[in-house]
């Protein structure tokens, strides 16, 4: 049973240093991306957000990135003078203004995407539905593992 266990523990540490192997090749993958369009990651990643939330005000998205308000603002420059974004006046509430993607940029964004995404699908075929559905729900999780600790990280600095 020990033996067992400690081959247990050995397998969860080389899916951890697998995963952390996954995180630095995405980030050197989407700092070639950021390089070719003359944005920085954080950029990049803003984008991401909006994409997932849609319109939110500067306020939210700087409570989601932990960033300051004036770091949000510097970003959104950067994204409304590379067309990636425009400002909007709240209807319900004029004092708020609203993040709006820009959707035929954001489209042209996902060419970059399309050859790692193929790749994937592609090898993904190799697992079976009930495969595929644990994977799937794995990287959900350790996603939501990643996100509850990077929240901890900015409240406890």
């Amino acid at each position: 049973m020990s033996s067992l266990n400690s081959r247990k523990r050995l397998q969860i540490e080389a899916v951890t240093q697998q995963l952390r192997k996954l995180s630095i090749r995405s980030v050197l993958f989407q700092q070639n991306i950021t390089h070719t369009l003359g944005l920085i990651q954080t950029d990049l990643k803003t984008i991401d957000i909006l994409a997932e939330t849609g319109p939110i005000t500067a306020g939210e998205l700087a409570t989601i990135t932990g960033n300051s308000t004036s770091s949000i603002t510097a970003i959104l420059d950067r994204l409304e003078k590379a067309g990636f974004i425009i400002r909007k006046r709240n209807i319900q509430d004029r004092r708020k203004v609203m993040i709006n993607l820009l959707e035929e940029k954001v489209n042209n964004l996902q060419l970059y995407y399309s050859s790692l995404s193929e790749s994937t699908k592609n090898y993904c075929e190799k697992y079976n539905e009930d495969e595929l559905e644990l994977i799937t729900q794995f990287i959900s999780d350790i996603a939501q593992i990643v996100e509850t600790e990077g929240k901890l990280i900015r409240k406890n600095s």
